[in-house]
């Protein structure tokens, strides 16, 4: 990849003013060929604040790619060096999904890095990249004195050779460092179970405890002690019982099944649909029978967000594997009241069956995040989702656009399509927007 600036035109440029960059790029007036002029015009109009005019030298003067690539990685360059931490961490995410894409903007904001916190944030995307040249960088800013950095730093670890440093992590009062340091531990050698252990109960953060049960799984049967333990203890937090339930169902089923068959019996919670999967799913197969009452339970649950729980489980199933009836989940499509239900049980039944595909039809008609939903799971099958899905980039609604510039790009729908979406006037869609299309040139 390509990062596009032109140096030698960059001088005589700021001293011109953005309209007539334009203009001059009508009459074919620039320092290089047309294409270079619109690269550098992009940069400039991106660099005022001028993020419409910036767009439409894309899609005004002739969508030339290259000048579509300067657009994207310039407005993420552009957000990831803001003063303000919620821009920055933003275009740090797209920029973290782009993976490879993103070497040459990685490579651009270190040497361009104008505090060690955000120094410390691209070394530690290189080094996750898989770009080891990171690792010396940012080990070496374990000795600043800003925490923030510090907590980056410790990525660049290694739980081989690390332990001490990292042993510290695990017991550091910043929350952070810990979750820096329980990651390292978890994809290191398989030598850690008593600290793992000891952190899912010491923790204070439900979702550090929940992490460090799930990194357990990989010692097998090793590890059925503690998960056993954990579910007798009762964590305070839901999500840690949960991932202790399932965690216990992967690496001893046999051991696991008195605690699932529990949890059926009890009422309708996150447990009993977690219960219930982990049994649907579970090989050698038990009999579904209970684990899909259980299910068909929660789906006529009076808590909405539990009955889309339990579809979205369903969503996940081979069906038929499970021997789960399909009449059983049309009948209840048909008394659905929640929109976002009726999607999740609409796709756990497939666009081949036809409640589920007249359903998807009537959803993609809204202009909600369901409906862009129910437009791109209809869009191999239905002629107007596709175009439903671009007439939703003009959304009132920053979450719906920033959600349509995904989707269009992630069905392969190309960057291009996005590329109105990067002059909007709200940032979230714009970096959306740049980050799918840097992931789909």
């Amino acid at each position: 990849m390509q990062t596009f600036r032109v140096s030698t035109c960059v001088a005589a440029l700021s001293r011109t003013s953005l309209a007539r960059l334009i203009a001059a790029s009508a009459v074919g007036i620039s320092c290089a060929g047309s294409s270079e002029t619109q690269v550098i015009q992009v940069e400039q109009a991106v660099q005022h604040r001028e993020y419409t005019t910036a767009a439409a030298l894309y899609t005004h003067k002739g969508r030339d790619p290259r000048v579509l690539r300067a657009l994207a990685e310039n407005l993420l360059l552009d957000a990831a060096q803001s003063t303000d931490p919620a821009q920055r961490r933003a275009a740090l995410i797209e920029l973290s999904l782009a993976g490879r894409r993103a070497d040459d903007l990685l490579e651009r904001l270190t040497r361009e890095a104008q505090s060690p916190l955000l120094l410390a944030e691209v070394l530690r995307l290189r080094l996750a990249h898989g770009d080891e040249s990171a690792r010396e960088p940012l080990r070496s800013l374990l000795s600043n004195r800003d925490p923030e950095v510090v907590d980056c730093a410790y990525a660049a670890l290694k739980p081989d050779t690390d332990w001490l440093l990292l042993n510290d992590g695990l017991a550091a009062p910043r929350s952070q460092r810990r979750a820096v340091a329980l990651k390292l531990v978890a994809a290191g050698p398989r030598t850690r179970l008593a600290e793992l252990r000891e952190l899912s109960r010491r923790d204070p953060e439900p979702s550090l405890r929940a992490a460090a049960l799930a990194a357990l799984t990989y010692y097998g049967a090793a590890a059925s002690p503690v998960f056993e333990a954990a579910l007798r203890e009762h964590d305070p937090d839901e999500r840690v019982r949960v991932t202790a339930l399932e965690g216990l169902a992967r690496v001893d089923p046999k051991l696991a099944l008195p605690h699932l068959d529990q949890q059926l019996g009890a009422g309708v919670s996150s447990e009993s649909i977690a219960a219930a999967s982990a049994l649907l799913r579970m090989q050698p197969r038990q009999p579904p029978e209970r684990a899909w009452m259980t299910l068909q339970n929660a789906l006529s649950t009076p808590d909405a967000a539990l009955r889309a729980h339990a579809a979205s489980v369903l969503a996940g199933l081979d069906l038929n594997a499970a021997s789960v009836p399909h009449s059983v989940l049309e009948e209840r499509l048909r008394v659905e009241p929640v929109h976002s239900v009726r999607l999740a049980l609409a796709l756990a039944l497939g666009t081949r069956d036809s409640a589920a595909y007249a359903t998807l039809v009537a959803l993609s008609k809204s202009a909600t995040l369901t409906g862009v939903e129910a437009n791109a799971a209809l869009a191999d099958a239905f002629a107007p989702a596709e175009a439903r899905l671009l007439a939703l980039r003009g959304h009132p609604s920053a979450i719906v656009r920033a959600t349509v510039a995904r989707v269009l790009v992630g069905r392969g729908r190309g960057a291009g399509a996005v590329a109105e979406l990067m002059g909007d006037g709200e940032w979230r869609v714009r970096l959306a927007a740049a980050g799918a299309a840097l992931r789909g040139l």
